[in-house]
């Protein structure tokens, strides 16, 4: 934001304050955009969501090596916060070996 040189040092306090930055919005997401982009935020959660779309129903260990790159810890907390945020499914069979599946809502 540009100034010119008749406005006081008030003025200039006061845009400075009404500037946010880019992550203080998706702390506190006001539109509708801000609030999807929110939840989709991530290096990894995009390639998973995809894989969802192109495979119905996945493993947790076929969607690792889907996802090349992934480690166990990232793969299971991003399926975890995109379970919560109401995106996937997570499908959990009682028996031993635990089978869990995962699909798009």
């Amino acid at each position: 934001m540009c100034f010119k040189g008749g406005e006081n040092m008030a003025d200039i306090k006061d845009a400075e304050r009404s500037r946010t930055s880019i992550k203080e919005k998706l702390s506190n997401p006001e539109t509708g955009f801000e609030y999807a982009l929110s939840l989709v935020s991530g290096k990894f959660k995009m390639p998973i969501l995809y894989t969802l779309s192109v495979y119905p129903t996945v493993r947790f260990n076929e969607l690792q090596r889907y996802i090349h790159d992934i480690s166990y810890k990232t793969l299971s907390r991003n399926l975890k916060e995109l379970e919560c945020a109401g995106l996937i499914n997570r499908k959990e069979y009682p028996q031993i070996p635990p089978k869990v599946e995962y699909s798009l809502t």
